[in-house]
Order: structure tokens, then C-alpha cells, then sequence
């Protein structure tokens, strides 16, 4: 890079939509979302028909401590650009246009691509919704039904940034230091930077590189900056939590335990379904490691917490974006009930939603 890094990285905006929008140009040019919506909003339904303001600071919460295992449904405006986090799947849409239809509502289309299940076929489609703000706190967005989401509440602002704003320079530098929530994160991450450097030197260097780079390309979008930002510090919180190490070449094997065991929201994992609902499965490993499954598998719920596990690296993704590391697969064992499993770390594959 021709500039000296100064502080940190952040949490990458998925490099897939550039491409895919280029390959498949939708002729309208792209819009911002209303100023009055832009920011962060959780999820305020815990099942349907729910409306229960807890639920969305569980949200909120979950997602500003990692945006990778958000609890519940989160989703985030930023310039053009929407981001889902939780609920079904993550994905990003981009918008098409917005339609003021009254004073704090509008009728918005946004490029979505849609992936087949639950009928209909796969590809890209313009999706129309309408949302309306209450209160300045609380969005309400009808698709067919009603969602309703409240606002993530920003920390307290005035906090200063790892590097001294009366040097800012660039325009994300500068967005930092006028904004306490975007100054706090930077912080942190810088922080955990200079924990983690010493014995996860390499690794750590490039997610930081990647994500500076990534953080440039934002300019002042609040929105961008801060995707880029909870990213960086999910990749660099992944590395402080692991106890032991994760395989590194393929056929390598690690032996590690069993820390958390749930469905893909974090809820409880059961045998049965959730009033007909799968919510699938995931591990979590004192290791640091993560394994996810669309389906029950029943090796998983015979399994403990506190297990005994042999780790194997199976595979590793290639021509993956600069600092995404997401698609590896690992097939595990339990030590103690001797059945085995075979999945990947994440839901998606590298450069993938």
C-alpha cells in the first residue's frame, strides 16, 4: 500500500456485489435509502405476529458484539446498499429507487436475488416493499406482512478513535472521528490489533490490510464504514477466543471440545422442529472453530457440551476475496459417542452474502 496503516481494519463489506451487479446491470440507477432510515435496526418479532421491543435490543446487542452470530433479525442502511443479518439468511440488496409517499414514508425497490427456496425460481428480481417511520426510533416495513424494527442506539458519542482526528485526512477518516459509534469500534479493533499481532502476526496483519482497504473504499458512507468495521472485529475477536488452533493444511487434525451447541439463530438445538420450522445446526469449539448445517444432524444432537472432539480440515476454498476465510470444511469426531461429521464453517462460501 503506498500509505502507512495507522490503525486497524473492519468488517468486510461483501465483495460479491460488485461483480454480480455487473454482470447482471439493472439500467436504473442505484438510490440512497432515506436519511431517516439509514443506520442500524433490529428485529422486534421473536415468531409471527410478535411485537416486543426486548427482542430487538437482543438483536442489536448480538450484532454489535459480532455481526457473523447475530440473535435474531438485524438489518442495516448505508447509502444504497441493505444488509440482512440473522433471520433466514444474511444477503445484501441493492437499491433501485425510493418514492416518497408521505411525511416519514416511502415505496422502495430494491435488486434482490432471490434463492429458490420456498418456491419460485432462482436469480436476481426487483423487490418493492414500503416503510414508514414512528417516532424517529421505530420502522415499520410491509412486504405482504408487517415486520417491525427498532433502532440500534449508537454508545455515547465524543469517544476518540485510535488515530488523532486533527490529522484525518481521507474521508472515512474523517466520518470516523463525527461519529461515537464509528470512533468506539475503531478503537477496539485497534486495540485488539495490537493484543493479537504478537503470536497471530501474519493472519492478522492481512484481515487488517484487507479491511483498510476495504474501510478506503467506503468514502464518508456511515453505513459502509461501519459493515466494514464489525466485520474486521468479527475476524479479529474469532482469533482471541480460540483456545488451542484450528487446522491449517488440509488432512491436518486438531483435538479441541465442544462449547456450544444450537441451530443456526442460536436458539436451543432440538430434535423436533420448531412449530414445522428447521432451524438447522451449529457447533461452536473451545478452539475458536465453527461448523453450521441447514439440517438436523443427528450426530450433533447426540453430542455434549464439553465433548471431546478430533478436528480434520477436509477442504479450503479457492480465489477467495482478500481476508474472507469462510467455506473451509472440517469433518469432526466425537470422542465420546464415535459418530463423525462432515461441514463447513459457514453458511455461505467465500465472497459469497
Amino acid at each position: 500500500m503506498k500509505q502507512k496503516t495507522r490503525h486497524w481494519p473492519h468488517i468486510l463489506v461483501p465483495a460479491l456485489t460488485a461483480s454480480l451487479a455487473a454482470m447482471f446491470p439493472i439500467h436504473a440507477v442505484a438510490a440512497s435509502y432515506p436519511t431517516e432510515i439509514q443506520g442500524v435496526w433490529g428485529g422486534r418479532a421473536e415468531f409471527a405476529g410478535d411485537d416486543n421491543p426486548k427482542v430487538a435490543e437482543t438483536a442489536c446487542e448480538s450484532f454489535r458484539k459480532n455481526s457473523q452470530a447475530v440473535q435474531g433479525d438485524i438489518i442495516s442502511f448505508g447509502g444504497s446498499k441493505m444488509h440482512s443479518y440473522g433471520g433466514y439468511a444474511d444477503y445484501t440488496d441493492t437499491n433501485v429507487s425510493v418514492k416518497q409517499t408521505s411525511v416519514g414514508g416511502w415505496i422502495i425497490t430494491d435488486r434482490h436475488y432471490h434463492d429458490g427456496e420456498g418456491g419460485g425460481k432462482p436469480g436476481w428480481k426487483r423487490l418493492t416493499y414500503t416503510i414508514s417511520v414512528v417516532d424517529g426510533v421505530m420502522i415499520m416495513r410491509k412486504e405482504g406482512y408487517i415486520s417491525k424494527y427498532s433502532r440500534c442506539a449508537n454508545p455515547v458519542a465524543n469517544v476518540e478513535p485510535s488515530f488523532p482526528c486533527s490529522k484525518a485526512i481521507t474521508p472515512d477518516e474523517r466520518a470516523i472521528c463525527a461519529d461515537g459509534t464509528l470512533a468506539q469500534l475503531d478503537r477496539d479493533i485497534a486495540n485488539l490489533f495490537k493484543e493479537l499481532r504478537e503470536t497471530k502476526g501474519d493472519i492478522i496483519a492481512r484481515i487488517v490490510r484487507s479491511a483498510l482497504t476495504q474501510r478506503r473504499k467506503c468514502d464518508a458512507q456511515r453505513g459502509c464504514i461501519l459493515e466494514v468495521q464489525k466485520t474486521a472485529l468479527a475476524q479479529l475477536s474469532h482469533f482471541k477466543s480460540a483456545v488451542g488452533r484450528l487446522p491449517e493444511r488440509v488432512g491436518e487434525c486438531v483435538d479441541t471440545r465442544i462449547t456450544a451447541l444450537s441451530d443456526r439463530f442460536g436458539k436451543p438445538l432440538r430434535s423436533d422442529s420448531d412449530n414445522g420450522f428447521n432451524g438447522g445446526s451449529a457447533v461452536k469449539f473451545e478452539n475458536g472453530g465453527f461448523q453450521i448445517s441447514y439440517d438436523k444432524e443427528t450426530a450433533l444432537l447426540r453430542s455434549q457440551i464439553g465433548d471431546a472432539v478430533r478436528m480434520c480440515l477436509r477442504s479450503v476454498p479457492k480465489d477467495c476475496p482478500p481476508g474472507d476465510y469462510r467455506g473451509r470444511t472440517y469433518t469432526s469426531t466425537n470422542a465420546r459417542t464415535g459418530e463423525a461429521w462432515t461441514l463447513q464453517d459457514a453458511q455461505h462460501m467465500c465472497g459469497g452474502a
